[in-house]
């Protein structure tokens, strides 16, 4: 069975990273995850996420760039996420596909009930902001 190819977003705004959370109609109901979704047929990933974050936030971000994969089974399947590191344009989200949002710190990620597939990715992150601050 190949993997689903999705794209997700480490979205920064000033010192702040965007996680959304999960609607009560998807799979994982109220987990928290980085925003971003299933590519369309011959999308090239990025834009599947950029037009992932209009649909679903309608948040625009530039400077992408490749930060990780990401390969996780879950039991209906397995997933391969394409993360990209952004900018957003501004802090203001609207919720038209997701419950909810949050721009939190780094550190404060293990406040909050994350999606398996970026749980790896979260501890990446925090790993960094870490090494960031020991090494100052």
């Amino acid at each position: 069975m190949y993997p689903l190819l999705v794209t997700a977003a480490v979205v920064s705004y000033q010192d702040k990273i965007l996680i959304t959370q999960r609607t009560a109609d998807q799979k994982h109901p109220g987990l928290w995850e980085f925003p971003g979704g299933k590519l369309e047929k011959n999308e090239p990933p990025v834009d599947a996420l950029q037009r992932e974050l209009r649909e679903e936030l309608d948040l625009t971000v530039s400077d992408c760039r490749i930060y990780e994969l990401v390969y996780h089974r879950y039991d209906d399947g397995p997933v391969l996420l394409m993360v990209y590191r952004c900018k957003a344009d501004t802090n203001i989200v609207q919720h038209i596909e997701v419950a909810g949002h949050a721009w939190i710190s780094p550190e404060q990620l293990t406040s909050y009930d994350i999606l398996p597939a970026d749980k790896e990715l979260m501890d990446k992150i925090i790993a960094e902001e870490q090494k960031m601050t020991n090494d100052l």
